[in-house]
C-alpha cells in the first residue's frame, strides 16, 4: 500500500472510531427508529466523520512539523586545514557541522583545490583560516561562490619574523605549534562561533574556554621543564623552521632545513651548517616531522659522525602519524612538547 494509502486508511479508521463512539451515545438517548431519526442519524454521522477527519489531519500535521523542526540542518562551518577543524570540532561539538578543505593528512602548503571545495564552500557559513600567508597559494580559487564570514584565528598573535631564505620579513605562519599561542587561537575560534551562532553561546565559551585552559598549563608545564635543562642543550634542530614559537616559548634556539615546508637549492648548504651546529654544541638529537623525508636530517646525523640521533617526529599542519593514525590536535601539542622535554632533558 501506498504512502498515501496507509494515511487515508489511518484517518479512516481514526474518524470511525470517533463517530461511532459519538453517535452511539446519541442513538442510545433517542430510542425509538423512524424515518425522521434515521435522516438525523445519517447527517449526524457525516458532521461527525468530518469533523474527526479534521481533527486527525491537524494531529498528523503537526506531528510532522515537529519531526520537520527535531531535523533542522546545523550551520556549516568550513577550516581551511586539519589543525583549525580539530580545534573547531574541540569547541564546537554537536552544535555545528564542521569540516576542512584540506583533508587530514594533506599539506596545507602544497594543497591543489578541486571543483567539489568551490561546491561544497557555497553552503558554508563560514570559513576560518590561518591567515600569515599560509593559505595564499590557493585559496582565492575556493572563495568564487562562497558568500559566508571569513575570518583569521590567528588574529591577536605577536608575529615572529622568517629571517631568511625567499620568505624573509614575511611572517612565520606556524604559531599554532606553540600551547601558548593556540590558546589564543581557541580563544578567536570561540568569539566566531558565538557571533555565528549566539543562542549556543554559552556552549562555546564554556568549551572554548576550557580548552585555551588546558593549552596554557601545557604551555607553563613546558616552560618549566625547558628551564631546567642545561643552557647547552637548549636547542631544537629540525627540518622545517615550524617551531619558532615553540621555541621563543621555551627559550630555545631554533636551527632547521628550510624555513617553509620547501626543499629548495641550499638544502645543501643548510645541512652543513647544522652539522657545524650539532658538533660545536654536541647536540644528542635533532628533530623532523610527520609527512617529510628525513633524509637531509639523517644525513646532519650522518656527517656529525653519531653524536646527534633522530629524537622523534613533529606534528605539525597534519595530525596524522607515519601509520595514517588521525589524533586531535591538543593530543599532537601534549606529543610535541613531550617529544622536546624529554628528549633534551635526558641530556642533562
Amino acid at each position: 500500500m501506498s504512502v498515501g494509502g496507509l494515511i487515508v486508511q489511518f484517518l479512516s479508521n481514526r474518524s470511525a472510531g470517533l463517530c461511532e463512539s459519538i453517535t452511539g451515545g446519541v442513538l442510545s438517548n433517542e430510542g425509538a427508529s423512524s424515518s425522521g431519526s434515521l435522516v438525523r442519524r445519517s447527517v449526524l454521522r457525516r458532521l461527525v466523520f468530518w469533523a474527526a477527519a479534521f481533527v486527525s489531519v491537524s494531529l498528523f500535521t503537526t506531528a510532522c512539523l515537529a519531526k520537520s523542526e527535531d531535523k533542522t540542518v546545523k550551520p556549516v562551518v568550513y577550516t581551511s586545514f586539519g589543525v583549525l577543524e580539530s580545534i573547531t570540532k574541540s569547541i564546537a561539538g554537536d552544535k555545528l557541522t564542521v569540516r576542512s578543505i584540506v583533508p587530514q593528512g594533506g599539506s596545507v602548503h602544497e594543497y591543489e583545490p578541486k571543483p567539489i571545495d568551490v561546491k561544497d564552500l557555497a553552503n558554508a557559513k563560514m570559513l576560518i583560516v590561518n591567515g600569515l600567508h599560509l593559505e595564499d597559494e590557493w585559496l582565492d580559487k575556493v572563495l568564487v561562490d562562497f558568500k559566508g564570514v571569513k575570518v583569521t584565528a590567528s588574529k591577536g598573535i605577536a608575529l615572529i619574523l622568517i629571517a631568511e631564505d625567499r620568505s624573509s620579513g614575511t611572517p612565520n605562519p606556524h604559531a599554532w605549534v606553540s600551547p601558548k599561542d593556540g590558546a589564543i587561537y581557541a580563544k578567536n575560534i570561540t568569539e566566531f562561533l558565538s557571533e555565528l551562532d549566539p543562542k549556543n553561546k554559552a556552549y562555546y565559551q564554556e568549551h572554548g574556554g576550557a580548552l585555551e585552559k588546558r593549552l596554557q598549563s601545557l604551555s607553563e608545564e613546558f616552560e618549566k621543564s625547558i628551564a631546567k635543562i642545561p643552557a647547552a642543550y637548549r636547542a631544537l634542530v629540525t627540518c622545517e623552521g615550524a617551531f619558532s614559537y615553540v621555541a621563543q616559548a621555551g627559550g630555545l634556539e631554533e636551527r632547521y632545513l628550510w624555513p617553509v615546508n620547501s626543499e629548495n637549492a641550499e638544502t645543501s648548504k643548510k645541512v652543513g651548517e647544522l652539522v657545524d651546529f650539532v658538533k660545536g654544541r654536541k647536540l644528542p638529537y635533532v628533530f623532523c616531522e610527520y609527512g617529510v623525508n628525513t633524509k637531509f636530517i639523517e644525513q646532519v646525523i650522518h656527517d656529525s659522525g653519531g653524536i646527534a640521533k633522530l629524537g622523534g617526529l613533529f606534528y605539525v599542519d597534519g595530525l596524522v602519524d607515519k601509520d595514517g593514525h588521525a589524533i586531535t590536535y591538543e593530543q599532537a601539542i601534549e606529543q610535541n612538547i613531550k617529544v622536546i622535554s624529554e628528549t633534551l632533558g635526558s641530556s642533562r
